[in-house]
Formats: structure tokens, C-alpha cells, sequence
């Protein structure tokens, strides 16, 4: 989802845009992109334990939540909110392995 969409959905809900979170959440996704790996920038905060440390307050954890479980959803069609990298890394992988995700390395550096 772009941060258009996540904008709005966000304000729908909670009422506020919270453009910060997702700046924060999706920071890396360019460079990403012009490596022609767009969704490793995932493995850096898509996932509640990054939130967790960034976020204090419920609303805001909850907003990039959020944020997390609409991306998932709207690539794969599922509802999931990993805990950590790994798991998502594992998800991930997984997909890539049923052909439904490409774009993806499970390489950070």
C-alpha cells in the first residue's frame, strides 16, 4: 500500500494520518526498490518486535500495526502480523517458494 492509502486509512481510523509511522516503517523502501529487492525493506521494521522498541504508546504501536497487516494483506491476500525478523523472514521465504512474491532476497546488506 502507498503512503497515500496508508494515510487515509489510518485517518479513518484512528482519526489521524500518522504520516510519521509510516515515513518510519516504509524509510527504506526506495533503496530497496533500486536494488530490485522492494520487500527487504520489510525485514527492517514490518514486524511488532521493531515496532515494539520504536513505540511506546498503544495508538501509535497500534497505527503501525496497522500499517504491517494492510501491506501483508494487500500483496498476499492474508491477515498476519509478524512477531520479529525471523518470522518474517520465514513468511517471506515462503511465498517466494509458492511463486507468489518476487522482489525479495532475504538480504539486508
Amino acid at each position: 500500500m502507498n503512503h497515500e492509502r496508508h494515510n487515509k486509512a489510518t485517518e479513518a481510523i484512528f482519526y489521524s494520518p500518522y504520516t510519521e509511522v509510516h515515513e518510519w516503517l516504509d524509510e527504506t523502501y526506495g533503496k530497496w526498490k533500486k536494488r530490485g529487492f522492494p520487500y527487504n525493506h520489510w525485514l527492517l521494521r514490518h514486524y511488532k518486535e521493531a515496532i515494539d522498541k520504536k513505540y511506546e504508546a498503544p495508538r501509535i504501536r497500534a497505527v503501525a500495526y496497522f500499517h504491517v497487516v494492510s501491506d501483508i494483506a494487500g500483496r498476499f491476500e492474508e491477515i498476519f502480523l509478524p512477531e520479529n525478523e525471523e518470522e518474517l523472514r520465514l513468511f517471506l521465504k515462503q511465498k517466494e517458494n509458492e511463486g507468489k512474491l518476487k522482489g525479495f532476497d532475504g538480504e539486508l546488506f
